[in-house]
């Protein structure tokens, strides 16, 4: 409505014949011509264009479907995923200890996570935080941070994957770790959730997966009977 009724009437009252946006021999003027000419000549050689693939509609439907089938080749090397992970060059590690467990526990617990995470060349610093919001004084978060990508030849998601396993001995610790800034915070890129109301057939369903799993992934830590399953998620 504004641009069929304001607009014109503004433009009738207050632009005056020879002036203007590409009126006078400014540098302004010169450049609104040469951008009115520019496109101008684009406008054309599109229509032009456009004429002759309406006179040869095969053309533009063998190279859309070229393009397409050579996109699916690219696939198989290029990969991806739907929500991928950026490098923010820090990562957190959530830690939930089973009920009851002792405020000393919990920072013992979250130190050795911290020493572990900050054992590595590509590590900055860490921040511990004990107590979490849900539970209390059974949950505690270890923010890491990376040094420049520039300086370290791991990125977020490989220092990760090596971490997870280092920390899956901590006995009777859920452990998750999580790029900071995902939209998928706290889950990792695959997850195996097994669920039983008898803990023995828990650990011997566990123990079966693990075997299915194991083989592709040689760096996965055995989790038994004698401890409460460590979950590096």
């Amino acid at each position: 409505m504004v641009s069929f009724t304001l607009v014109p009437m503004l433009a009738a009252r207050m632009v005056r014949p020879g002036q203007g946006v590409g009126h006078g021999e400014g540098l302004g003027a010169r450049l609104a011509r040469g951008w009115n000419r520019a496109y101008d000549g684009l406008a054309a050689a599109y229509g032009r264009s456009l004429a002759w693939s309406l006179d040869r509609k095969w053309v533009p439907l063998a190279v859309t479907s070229l393009v397409l089938v050579g996109s699916l080749v690219l696939f198989r090397f290029v990969g991806g995923e739907f929500i991928p992970t950026t490098d923010q060059g820090q990562c957190q590690v959530l830690i939930e200890l089973p009920e009851g467990t002792s405020l000393s526990r919990t920072g013992e617990v979250a130190d050795r996570v911290a020493r572990i995470a900050g054992a590595h060349p590509e590590v900055e610093g860490v921040m511990v935080k004990v107590g979490g919001e849900a539970r209390g004084i059974e949950d505690a978060a270890v923010l890491v941070r990376l040094k420049p990508v520039k300086e370290r030849s791991l990125g977020v998601n490989a220092f990760m994957n090596v971490l997870r396993p280092e920390l899956a001995g901590i006995p009777d610790a859920r452990l998750s770790v999580s790029a900071v800034g995902e939209a998928r915070a706290g889950q990792a890129d695959l997850e195996i959730e097994i669920l039983a109301d008898d803990p023995t057939q828990l650990l011997a369903a566990a123990g079966s997966v693990y075997e299915v799993v194991q083989p592709g992934c040689p760096g996965l830590p055995r989790c038994g009977p004698a401890t409460s399953p460590a979950s590096p998620n």
